[in-house]
């Protein structure tokens, strides 16, 4: 699913063969109105290193992992999944 301002694109993949995960509960303590209040402070002008951090990681570096992370689902490459959640 893509998000771009009010846009929103679903795009199905396909896989070769059934995929297992296993998702793991670390039970760390987190807030996530803090989380999501820190991550709008980013947003639209980045006023510090941490903040343009911040857009380019969420920016660039999440659309190539995001890619990657398709490619690998499409071919059944449950190793790379893996090292790309890491």
């Amino acid at each position: 699913m893509i998000f771009d301002g009010d846009n929103t694109e679903i795009i199905e993949l396909k896989v070769p063969q059934d995929l297992y995960f296993v998702i793991v509960d670390l039970a760390a303590a987190k807030n996530t109105q803090v989380i999501l209040s820190k991550l709008n402070e980013c947003y639209p002008f980045a006023e510090n290193k941490l903040q343009k951090n911040v857009q380019q990681f969420l920016g660039k570096i999440s659309y190539e992992i995001t890619q990657a992370a398709i490619e690998a689902l499409q071919t059944g490459d449950a190793e790379k999944i893996g090292m790309l959640m890491k």
